[in-house]
């Protein structure tokens, strides 16, 4: 992946808000803009603010153009309920733009933006260093949608990121059946196959025709029991290649789309394990479920039967309508005349379907992520006596989508009939305009009886593709809907990535070094501020501060959870950014407060970060870890099932079992958050033992409140609203 991209293009600003600048805007190419709420007595007012090349302008409330290159500094200062931000110019305060905390993330942005033009003063024999590469990549990653780049309409909750005005369903369905590139040759031969089928079922009528005409014959020319026998033959074979065919064409399509399933779910699932904990923490855990699930499952058939029967229904209709032309033109136009209807029918029915179907898996997914959230914490639920409670919250979203899926089936059931009922009325019209024919010319061979009955035939085999083509709209349409949920996953970019180039070593030392480091979620207030400091291998430190301090973002940037949003961490001199992210990690050993345990054995959950490791390691792991006395009181021992998020077994086994996960995974850096917090004092002196074995020749960061956690910690490190504050030695709390 490039590590310059260009800018995604500001999206359209509304008219509403271009109003407001009375024409300053000309022709100015906008880099970005945001809407504030207030004006400068704090009352509600509609404002707004432009970012270009070299201006920055401002509507509140007539137009204002500061010139960047006259601008000392852009600054954001926070409140309680109002945020300013400060425009320095002459190191006097030349403009302050009030908001709300609803336009702190646009603003915030803003100001980071204009901040980097904002011409800087360089010092005498210094030279000015650009700002770095990676830095554009990721403020433009950070940056949430929430409006359309094309039509600037803000976008709705349930879409999901994308803009259902703009939404192109015939490209996304496009997209879609390239996933089914790697089975092209069976595709074909399915096609094939399938061509055959279209081909022989327009030979049925025309055998009747010759049966009745020739082989039943009319009063002034019977037939015989000879050429009856010979078309019913005909006829009989027919149907049975074709039954056969179309039997193969099945278990042919079943197999590919199969395969195409798993590798959709396959794609999707691992490209959500590249994602950044901000990827998920934006969405619930069963909408995202429900996409790899759900949406994949849907989205086979579509790409499988769906494209491969609207193209045999395409044909069927092309070779039935140039036989029913062939053989009466004014009669095909009759039975042609419904399909125009239909057409234009269900044209009118795919929007509000298409826009119907979206809001519907918005209302399912709901219901995914209340059962995701109640089961793990059944021991919550039951705690509190929150049974009813949960149950009621359950109804209420499977009420919810009962509702809307009665809606969209209310729609459908009015239109399949009108569209069945508007193909038949085609059909009796066909039957009373062929029959006057068929009395007026009795005994003219150009329109006989038979030829009648082989046009209700084509007309039977006709009508079926057209209500098939119609009623697909609603396959289309819920694939198009899967899609676009299944492709926005797909297409969100890792924002941590290993870079072309990236540095792995033999061996890493675990020297840490903090640059001035600071870091902010999703643009609002930062986590750590301007952060400076020096970790020397094989030294612990402990970290400690209030809640909210920056304590975890503080471990979750040495691990690259997330990416820095400026300065430097370095591991060994290197930039933490120039190594490639799994190898960093593997080198990285995390103990949690609370402690995840996957469903499965003892040994299992021990081995999950050494999957090579042999038994005998997996035991001198847990020894080290003084797991091993308890595991063996199980009468399975280590291959003891510990159930979901290791239910089954106590808050201190648990978190000695993570130890002894993280010492058989051997990390040169470890990192302990809070890993005695949640035990009583007889256990936390066992995981104390445990602890001091696992931090012996690593460097050590730990997370705590408790001193008797630090106590072999060289240097204990103060974090106060993301600042450092002070770095004491241990001795100062013997």
């Amino acid at each position: 992946e490039t590590q310059s991209e260009p800018r995604e293009a500001a999206p359209p600003m509304p008219a509403e808000l271009r109003a407001l600048f009375n024409g300053q805007l000309g022709s100015a190419a906008i880099i970005a803009w945001a809407e504030f709420d207030l004006d400068e007595r704090n009352a509600y007012a509609r404002r707004a603010a432009v970012l270009t090349e070299d201006s920055v302008i401002f509507a509140a409330p007539s137009p204002t153009v500061v010139k960047i290159a006259s601008i000392e500094e852009a600054k954001t200062v926070e409140g309680l309920g109002v945020d300013q931000l400060c425009i320095i110019v002459d190191g006097k305060l030349a403009h302050e733009i009030r908001y709300t905390r609803r336009c702190r993330r646009e603003m915030q942005k803003l100001a980071r933006l204009l901040n980097r033009r904002i011409p800087k003063k360089e010092t005498e024999g210094e030279e000015k260093e650009p700002p770095p590469p990676w830095l554009e990549n990721i403020e433009r990653r950070m940056e949430q949608k929430t409006h359309c780049p094309k039509c600037g309409r803000a976008i709705p909750d349930y879409s999901e990121g994308v803009c259902p005005a703009c939404l192109q369903k015939r490209a996304i369905l496009w997209r879609l059946l390239e996933v089914a590139k790697p089975y092209r040759r069976r595709i074909n031969v399915a096609l094939g196959v399938t061509l055959g089928v279209a081909m022989l079922s327009a030979l049925p009528p025309v055998w009747t025709k010759y049966l009745v005409d020739r082989g039943i014959g009319t009063a002034a020319a019977p037939g015989s029991v000879k050429e009856i026998l010979k078309w019913g033959v005909l006829l009989a074979v027919t149907v049975v290649i074709t039954q056969l065919l179309a039997s193969m064409r099945l278990l042919m399509l079943s197999m590919i789309g199969t395969s195409v399933a798993r590798d959709l779910r396959h794609r999707v699932y691992a490209h959500m394990h590249d994602l950044g904990l901000r990827f998920f923490a934006k969405r619930r855990t069963g909408s995202l479920i429900t996409r790899v699930t759900n949406d994949t499952d849907r989205l086979w058939e579509f790409i499988v039967f769906g494209s491969v029967d609207w193209l045999r229904n395409m044909v069927m209709i092309a070779i039935i309508a140039v036989v029913m032309f062939s053989m009466n033109w004014r009669l095909a136009l009759v039975a042609l005349a419904p399909v125009p209807i239909v057409g234009l029918m269900t044209w009118l029915r795919s929007k509000t379907l298409h826009r119907m179907f979206g809001r519907l898996w918005t209302y399912w997914s709901r219901i995914g992520a209340v059962v995701g959230d109640a089961i793990p914490g059944v021991r919550v639920v039951k705690a509190f006596a929150n049974e009813d409670r949960e149950v009621a919250r359950f109804d209420v979203r499977s009420n919810e989508y009962t509702l809307k899926e009665q809606e969209v089936n209310a729609i459908w059931s009015r239109f399949v009939p009108l569209v069945g009922a508007t193909m038949q009325l085609g059909g009796v019209i066909v039957w009373v305009v062929g029959g006057v024919v068929v009395l007026r010319h009795f005994g003219d061979t150009s329109f006989t009886l038979g030829t009648l009955i082989a046009f209700v035939g084509f007309l039977h085999q006709f009508y079926p593709p057209i209500m098939e083509l119609a009623n697909s709209n609603r396959m289309v349409t819920r694939a198009a809907s899967s899609a676009q949920r299944v492709f926005e996953v797909l297409d969100t970019p890792p924002e941590v990535f290993t870079r072309s180039g990236a540095v792995t070593r033999e061996r890493m030392d675990g020297r840490i070094e903090f640059r001035n480091v600071s870091f902010t979620y999703e643009g609002a207030a930062p986590a750590l501020r301007d952060v400076s400091m020096t970790v020397e291998p094989g030294t612990m430190i402990g970290l400690c501060g209030p809640s909210g301090a920056g304590k975890s973002t503080f471990v979750n940037l040495i691990c690259r959870f997330y990416d820095i949003t400026e300065g430097q961490i370095l591991i060994d001199g290197v930039d933490i950014r120039d190594y490639d992210v799994k190898w960093l990690r593997r080198n990285i050993g995390l103990v949690l407060q609370e402690p995840y345990l996957f469903h499965g054995t003892i040994s299992d959950n021990i081995r999950y970060g050494n999957p090579d490791a042999s038994n005998e390691e997996i035991i001198r792991a847990a020894r080290a870890a003084n797991a091993h006395d308890f595991v063996v009181g199980f009468p399975d021992g280590y291959d003891t099932m510990v159930g979901e998020r290791g239910q089954s077994l106590s808050g201190g086994e648990r978190q000695r079992i993570s130890i002894a996960r993280a010492i058989l995974h051997n990390p040169r850096i470890l990192i302990l958050d809070e890993a005695t917090s949640s035990v009583d004092t007889e256990t936390e002196k066992q995981i104390q033992q445990a602890l001091d074995r696992l931090v012996a020749g690593r460097t050590t960061i730990a997370i705590a409140h408790r001193l008797s956690t630090l106590q072999a910690a060289n240097k204990l490190v103060v974090l106060e609203k993301g600042k450092l504050k002070s770095m004491r030695l241990k001795w100062l709390f013997n």
